[in-house]
């Protein structure tokens, strides 16, 4: 397999991770500046 494309492959599976992990930060940035 060629090296870009598997970085390619990973970098595109890993993204869905990556979205969800600065979805909760700022969710919980949001819910902070609520509560104060």
């Amino acid at each position: 397999m060629n090296k870009w494309i598997f970085l390619v492959f990973t970098s595109f599976l890993s993204f869905p991770l990556v979205a969800q992990q600065l979805h909760y930060a700022t969710e919980e940035k949001v819910k902070a500046k609520l509560l104060t």
